[in-house]
C-alpha cells in the first residue's frame, strides 16, 4: 500500500483521493476472448510510467496492443479516482484515434471510481455503462498552493529566493502567496478545466455550460445516467454477455428485464394503486405476447392457413393493434409497457435521490456534532449547506480546547439527589441509615460545642456525642 501524494501540482483527480492508501500493483495484463478486449485501469493515474501507478503511457500501449488482437470490442474496465492533467487529453485521442484506425468499437466499463481523468478516459468511449454503486463525474481540475512561510519564520528561518522575473517564484512554498500568483494560478486551471469540459461536450453531446454547471460534483447509479454521463447502469459481466449475445438473446433479455421491472412496480407498496395497476395489465400483454407467438409456432401450416383468412369477428380495436405491432418488432415493447417502465424507473430515481440527501444530511450532521465548537446559529445555517463545503467550513473553525485530566475546571461536583419515596422510613438502623445518606450527600452531619470536663471541643459531631 502507499498513500497518494501527486508530485504533479496540477491534478485532475477526485479530492477524496488525496493522502488515500492505494495498492502497488503491477500493470495488468489485458484479456481477450473472441468477442472483447479488456484492458484494465486501475488506482490513480500519472504521465509517465511509474513502478506503482498505473500512467497513460502504459494505458496506450495496452490499447494498441488489445487493437491488434481479432476481438471486434475493446472494452476499457475503469476503477480510478483520477490523476495528472499532463498527457490526459492526449491519451485519452489517442486510444479512441487506435481503435478507430483499427475497426475496433471502444466501450468502457466503470467499476467502482470513474473520476475526473478516468473519466475523462471512459468518456473516449463510444458507449459507458457503471456499477450501480459506482462513482461517477467529478469533472474538473485541482491543484495544492502550500505557504510554509510562517513555519519556517517560526523556525528562525529566512528564505529569500533571488529570481529573475516576478513570476519565476510563483508556487513556492517558502513564501506567502500573492494576489497576483492567485490569479494567475486561477486563470490556469481554469484554462485546462475548459479543455475538459469541451472534450467530454464533444463526446458526450452535453453542453459546455451544463458542465461547468456540476460544479464538478459526481453521481452514481440512475442520477449517472440522467446527467448522461453514462449510458446504462449493470455489472460488468452484463456487458461482457451483451457483446456476445446475438439478435434473439438480446431481444430476450430485454423482455426479461421488461418483466422483472413490471413484477417490482406491481409489487412495490410505495407506489400509488394506479401505478401498480398499470405495471399488472403491461405485465399481462406482455406475458400474453409470449403465449401468442409459441401457440404460433406449435400450429400446423394447415391451421395456420385456415387462421389467416380475415373474421370480422376477430377484429381488435386500434389499441390491440398496436400492442401487437410492438410484439411483433424484434428488441420492443408495447406502450403500456413502456410507459410502465418509464413510471417505474422515475420512482426508484426519485428513491434513491432522497436516500443519498438522507445519507448526506446524517453525515452533515455528524461532522457538526463531532467538530463541538460550532454556533447554534451557524449550525442551522450549515444545514442547508452542500457536505463538500461543509466539510471546508468546518476545516477552518477553531475546534474547543478540552480540559486536561485532573484540571479542576474539567472535574463537576455531582450533589446528591433526593428520590421519589426518599421520605419513607428506612428499614436499616437508625445509625446506618443516617450515615448511608450521609455518604449520598443527602445529608449533612450535625455539629457543635461538646464540653468535656475542663475542655470544649469546637465542630465536633452530635452522632458521635451521641453515641
Amino acid at each position: 500500500m502507499r498513500r497518494y501524494e501527486p508530485r504533479n501540482p496540477l491534478q485532475a483527480v477526485d479530492p477524496q483521493a488525496f493522502l488515500m492508501l492505494f495498492a502497488a500493483t503491477e500493470a495488468p495484463e489485458n484479456v481477450a476472448d473472441e468477442v472483447a478486449t479488456v484492458v484494465t485501469i486501475r488506482g490513480p493515474l500519472s504521465q509517465h510510467d511509474d513502478w506503482w501507478e498505473d500512467s497513460y503511457e502504459a494505458i496506450r500501449r495496452r490499447v494498441e496492443d488489445a487493437c491488434q488482437q481479432t476481438a471486434p470490442v475493446v472494452v476499457l474496465s475503469i476503477d480510478s479516482p483520477g490523476g495528472d492533467v499532463a498527457g490526459l487529453f492526449d491519451t485519452a485521442r489517442a486510444i479512441r484515434a487506435a481503435c478507430d484506425r483499427a475497426g475496433k468499437r471502444l466501450m468502457a466499463h466503470i467499476e467502482g471510481d470513474g473520476c475526473s481523468a478516468g473519466y475523462a478516459l471512459a468518456a473516449a468511449a463510444e458507449h459507458i455503462s457503471a456499477s450501480r454503486t459506482a462513482k461517477v463525474g467529478s469533472i474538473g481540475v485541482i491543484a495544492a498552493r502550500v505557504d510554509e512561510s510562517r513555519a519556517l519564520e517560526e523556525a528562525g528561518i529566512k528564505v529569500s529566493l533571488i529570481t529573475s522575473g516576478a513570476r519565476k517564484g510563483d508556487g513556492w512554498p517558502v513564501q506567502p502567496m500573492t494576489r497576483d500568483e492567485l490569479a494567475a494560478f486561477q486563470a490556469d486551471i481554469d484554462g485546462l478545466a475548459a479543455e475538459f469540459f469541451e472534450f467530454v461536450s464533444v463526446r458526450r453531446g452535453i453542453s459546455t455550460e451544463e458542465i461547468a454547471a456540476m460544479q464538478a460534483a459526481s453521481f452514481r447509479g440512475s442520477a449517472a445516467v440522467k446527467a448522461r454521463l453514462v449510458d446504462g447502469v449493470g455489472s460488468f459481466d452484463h456487458l461482457l454477455a451483451s457483446l456476445g449475445a446475438g439478435p434473439h438473446e438480446e431481444t430476450m433479455d430485454k423482455k426479461e428485464e421488461a418483466r422483472k421491472a413490471l413484477q417490482a412496480l406491481a409489487e412495490d407498496e410505495e407506489c400509488s394503486e394506479e401505478e401498480r395497476e398499470s405495471a399488472r395489465r403491461a405485465l399481462a400483454a406482455l406475458d400474453g405476447d409470449e403465449e401468442e407467438s409459441a401457440e404460433d409456432e406449435e400450429k400446423p401450416a394447415d391451421e395456420e392457413s385456415a387462421e389467416d383468412e380475415p373474421a370480422e369477428e376477430e377484429a381488435e380495436g386500434e389499441e390491440d393493434d398496436e400492442e401487437a405491432k410492438a410484439a411483433a418488432t424484434p428488441g420492443t415493447v408495447s406502450a403500456s409497457t413502456a410507459g410502465a417502465l418509464a413510471a417505474h424507473g422515475a420512482s426508484v430515481e426519485k428513491r434513491l435521490m432522497a436516500l443519498e440527501r438522507r445519507h448526506e444530511a446524517e453525515e452533515r450532521d455528524r461532522l457538526i456534532a463531532a467538530h463541538g465548537g460550532v454556533p447554534k446559529g451557524m449550525a442551522k445555517l450549515l444545514a442547508s449547506k452542500p457536505l463538500s463545503e461543509v466539510k471546508a467550513i468546518l476545516a477552518e473553525l477553531p475546534k474547543p480546547k478540552r480540559p486536561k485530566l485532573g484540571d479542576a475546571a474539567a472535574t463537576a461536583t455531582v450533589g446528591g439527589t433526593r428520590g421519589a419515596g426518599e421520605d419513607r422510613p428506612s428499614r436499616l438502623p437508625p445509625d446506618e441509615a443516617r450515615a448511608m445518606k450521609r455518604a449520598m450527600g443527602l445529608e449533612k452531619p450535625a455539629t457543635g460545642v461538646v464540653t468535656r470536663g475542663n475542655v470544649q471541643i469546637i465542630g465536633c459531631s452530635m452522632d458521635e456525642e451521641v453515641r
